[in-house]
Formats: structure tokens, C-alpha cells, sequence
């Protein structure tokens, strides 16, 4: 059976927020917005497994 991540986003999400759950064995690579392309070759390239994109507040 297939489950898709979307139906647990949400609450991994607020885990991650809150901090009871780290996030780091899955995003390897952290970059602005301004930087996504950068991420993108990143994971291309096999350089990082998943890239999270920060933003500024």
C-alpha cells in the first residue's frame, strides 16, 4: 500500500516547528529563496538528498 507524504505534512511540519522532531537526517542542504536554483543542482548533482529553503522574516 502507497501513502503519499501529504497526508502527514502538516503535522511533521509542526513537529519540526516545535522542535520534537529534527529534521536533519532528510534535508542536507539549506539555502534563501534566492538560492533555490542552487539547491535544485545540489540534489541533481547528488550533493545534497533534500534541500530546505529558508526564508527571511
Amino acid at each position: 500500500m502507497f501513502y503519499t507524504i501529504r497526508a502527514y505534512t502538516e503535522g511533521l511540519m509542526d513537529d519540526i516547528l516545535h522542535g520534537t522532531l529534527t529534521s536533519s537526517p532528510v534535508f542536507t542542504k539549506a539555502v534563501d529563496l534566492d538560492s533555490v536554483p542552487e539547491g535544485y543542482e545540489a540534489m541533481d548533482e547528488r550533493e545534497a538528498i533534500k534541500t530546505l529553503v529558508t526564508l527571511d522574516e
